[in-house]
């Protein structure tokens, strides 16, 4: 008896670790390829094979981009589903960008996680929506060109 009322109280303990450990890598994951496609950017763009865009779509920055989305280390697949918008922007001066060295280079990235367990979808039907299926990492990081 005592066992039955102890084991699910364990096992979303359990799933909850997973899940935030998991999340945790992720998020550092996240900021990692933010800051490669940053110092990919700022160091002038060496030459490389990467994708055209996260979902194989041209933009302006491309290299950055492709740069960016190649750091995550996952499948093409998985790009096009999980990574939600990946920018880079270039201080203005006059409604110019500037893109000469000292200059500021901002590559921002939005990442959508799934969580591996079902405690996601349980906390999320049990709460009425308030605690969402999923989580959205973002990370922000600016360099100046070299």
């Amino acid at each position: 008896m005592e066992f039955a009322l102890v084991v699910p109280i364990f096992l979303i303990l359990v799933m909850g670790i997973v899940d935030f450990g998991m999340g945790f890598k992720t998020s550092i994951t996240v900021t990692n390829a933010a800051r490669e496609g940053a110092r990919f950017g700022a160091v002038g763009w060496p030459a490389g094979s990467y994708p055209a865009d996260c979902n194989d779509s041209a933009t302006d920055d491309i290299t950055v981009v492709g740069r960016t989305c190649s750091a995550l280390g996952v499948s093409q697949a998985t790009l096009t589903e999980k990574v939600q918008s990946v920018s880079v922007t270039y201080v203005e001066r006059n409604g110019i960008p500037e893109t000469q060295t000292g200059d500021s280079l901002v590559v921002s990235m939005t990442y959508k996680y799934d969580f591996i367990t079902p405690l996601g979808s349980m906390l999320s039907t049990f709460t009425g929506g308030s605690i969402p299926a999923t989580l959205t990492l973002e990370s922000t990081t600016d360099m100046r060109l070299e």
